[in-house]
């Protein structure tokens, strides 16, 4: 997880002023975090972010671990992840899945693309079943022959073949926070 100080409306990064739209899930630094840039988001998109009901699930076609994820009424988004593509010095064995009550937290971010501007800062926990799998596909990553190259081809065929609302329906498992809102 990212070691910078952050506050809502001021740039995520100070040396970054605008980002590429899209999402990003990662497991690096023992932390899970997960960012999302989004041009210019509206009030709903921000309040849905910040406080809306979170789906995750976990999608694992082509031996890819997909995060497939749903903000209140946003449609379902995705972000692939690969322990190798961690750097090495950020590489932290994932708890064991085996232990009793393993849990852990996923940092949100909503960052407007456009401006570089941090909207949204939410920390959940994912719960312990969908942790337990969760560490276990990215354990049954790091003992597996990487190819950079068939890796992100893996990403792209399955990009071709399911949209976000496909890879949600073909979860391996779900976690689901639900609100008062």
């Amino acid at each position: 997880m990212s070691k910078n100080m952050f506050a809502i409306g001021e740039s995520y990064i100070k040396t970054r002023k605008a980002w590429t739209p899209g999402t990003e899930y990662n497991f690096k630094d023992g932390g899970h975090e997960l960012r999302l840039f989004v041009e210019n988001p509206t009030r709903k998109e921000i309040d849905d972010y910040q406080n809306g009901e979170i789906e995750l699930r976990l999608c694992t076609k082509c031996g890819l671990l997909m995060l497939v994820f749903k903000f209140g009424n946003q449609p379902w988004c995705d972000a692939s992840y690969n322990w190798n593509l961690v750097p090495a010095e950020s590489q932290i064995l994932p708890e064991d899945p085996d232990a009793p009550d393993i849990g852990a937290t996923l940092a949100i971010f909503l960052v407007d693309a456009h401006t570089g501007i941090l909207k949204v800062m939410r920390v959940i926990g994912m719960g312990n079943e969908f942790t337990k799998t969760l560490h276990s596909v990215i354990r049954k990553q790091m003992l597996q022959p990487f190819d950079r190259d068939k890796h992100f081809e893996q990403v792209e065929l399955v990009y071709k073949m399911y949209s976000s609302n496909q890879m949600a329906q073909l979860a391996i498992c779900s976690y689901r926070i639900k609100t008062n809102y």
